[in-house]
């Protein structure tokens, strides 16, 4: 119910692997910013969804500063539009169990490779 009510949801970790509260933020509808780093590239494919930022790291930290209030700004813009939360929730369902798990079984079953 949070992330619904929120504007945004910013997860500026550089090393995320996956990214799961961000899934949970499209799927209530709202629109993400992220780092472009780790496996969030993977979940932020496009611009009306959300935005990525470079880290521009120092000693592992993310030290672009500018580049996250500038993704926050972009998403601000999409955050206002009406279509913004389906477009988030759709983006969502591709990370569905039933579409990923019906994915995992024919890779598992050799059937096709994990990507199709």
């Amino acid at each position: 119910m949070l992330y619904a009510g929120a504007t945004m949801t910013v997860l500026p970790a550089m090393y995320e692997v996956f990214g799961m509260v961000l899934l949970e933020s499209l799927a209530s509808g709202t629109p993400v910013v992220g780092c472009n780093s780790g496996g969030l590239p993977e979940i932020i494919t496009s611009f009306e969804i959300g935005r990525l930022f470079e880290p521009e790291a120092k000693e592992d930290v993310a030290t672009n500063v500018n580049g996250l209030y500038e993704a926050m700004m972009d998403v601000y813009e999409i955050a206002k539009q009406k279509e913004t939360a389906v477009k988030c929730r759709d983006h969502a369902l591709k990370y569905d169990i039933s579409v990923i798990g019906a994915r995992i079984e024919r890779y598992l079953k050799g059937i096709s490779t994990f990507e199709t």
